[in-house]
C-alpha cells in the first residue's frame, strides 16, 4: 500500500522572494525629503507639488521633479523611512485644556 498525501499541500511551499523594483525612484525620494524640510510642507502639498511645482520654488531646490502623481500614503512612507512624518511636535500642548492657577489675595 502507497501512503496517502493529501493533494495540493505543494502549492503552499515557501517561494524564493526575488528583490522587487522600487517604484519611487532616489530622485523622486530626494524632492519628497527637500520639500518637507524646506519648506515644512505635509503629504498633500507635497503630493500637488510632485505634479507641477512653480518655477520660483523649483529655483531653491537641488533636486526636483515634474509631473509625478503618487497617493499620499507612498509620500507618507518615504517620509516615514527618514522619521519625517508628523507634524514636528513632540509634545502635546495640554496646557491648553488645564484650567489656570487662580490666586485669589482677597477670598
Amino acid at each position: 500500500m502507497q501512503a496517502s498525501t493529501p493533494s495540493g499541500w505543494e502549492s503552499f511551499e515557501d517561494l524564493p522572494r526575488r528583490p522587487r523594483k522600487r517604484k519611487i525612484t532616489r530622485k523622486v525620494e530626494d524632492t519628497i525629503i527637500a520639500l518637507r524640510t524646506t519648506f515644512s510642507w505635509g503629504t498633500a502639498r507635497i503630493q500637488q507639488a510632485l505634479f507641477n511645482l512653480p518655477k520660483f520654488i523649483r529655483k531653491k531646490l537641488n533636486a526636483c521633479v515634474q509631473a509625478i502623481r503618487l497617493s499620499r500614503t507612498s509620500i507618507n512612507n518615504v517620509l516615514k523611512e527618514y522619521q519625517l512624518n508628523g507634524y514636528g511636535r513632540e509634545e502635546k500642548a495640554w496646557k491648553f485644556f488645564r484650567a489656570k492657577n487662580r490666586t485669589s489675595s482677597g477670598n
